[in-house]
């Protein structure tokens, strides 16, 4: 869940697409060029799809040529899809790990289900672009863990075979 709200996070509130409706997955500044950006690209001075990576050490692999259906992936059309799908397949999972749960670990899976979705938004404000999706996977894994061992001090004592 994480992933995908770190994506769409991204996506929405720290990105701006260019003009065709590229995902950039960084910010442009009122003058000057993309910053912090990580995107697929084909630009004038390079007219074969390629990687542009303008921080950190994805620096190495700027302006590498990629695939075609590799580039077609880099719209905001097909990033946002796959946020949905991820956001949405993690929260069948959470139901399903709640609707699944015993007696005994129920506010666990209560606690992990919640604690990834406030992870995710938390991890996902912190930085802008890319790492708002970083951020957001992370935070989505470190807040479930941390939820479910909050939730699991509000377990009842019981003797469930699963309980540890």
């Amino acid at each position: 869940m994480g992933f995908g709200g770190g994506l769409l996070y991204a996506l929405h509130f720290q990105n701006k697409p260019d003009p065709k409706g590229w995902a950039r997955l960084g910010y442009k500044p009122r003058k000057g060029r993309w910053q912090r950006s990580l995107h697929f690209d084909i630009d004038p001075q390079t007219p074969y799809p390629h990687f542009n990576a303008e921080f950190g050490p994805f620096k190495r692999y700027n302006h590498n040529p990629i695939p075609n259906w590799w580039y077609k992936m880099g719209s905001n059309r097909a990033l946002r899809s796959l946020g949905r799908g991820a956001v949405g397949l993690g929260i069948i999972l959470d139901i399903l790990d709640i609707a699944t749960a015993d007696p005994c670990s129920r506010g666990r899976a209560i606690g992990g289900s919640v604690g990834s979705a406030v992870g995710a938004i938390v991890g996902g404000a912190l930085v802008p672009g890319v790492g708002a999706w970083i951020g957001g996977t992370m935070g989505g894994l470190a807040g479930s863990l941390a939820g479910q061992a909050i939730g699991g001090l509000f377990d009842p004592e019981c003797n469930c075979p699963n309980k540890k």
